[in-house]
């Protein structure tokens, strides 16, 4: 599991070479991967009963 530092440098990598975001996609993904781990379920149960 990735680290916050590491999660924000791998964002910061991504914004600063687009064109480099497929040789780093599996990076990326695993950046994806860690922010939906670190997002509350509780945000996700509030979205989930605020659409419904």
């Amino acid at each position: 599991m990735l680290k916050k530092e590491n999660a924000e440098l791998t964002l910061a990598q991504v914004r600063s070479a687009p064109r480099n975001l497929e040789p780093n996609l599996r990076s990326f993904q695993q950046f994806l991967f860690a922010v939906g781990i670190l997002v509350p379920r509780s945000r996700r149960q509030c979205r989930a009963s605020t659409n419904a």
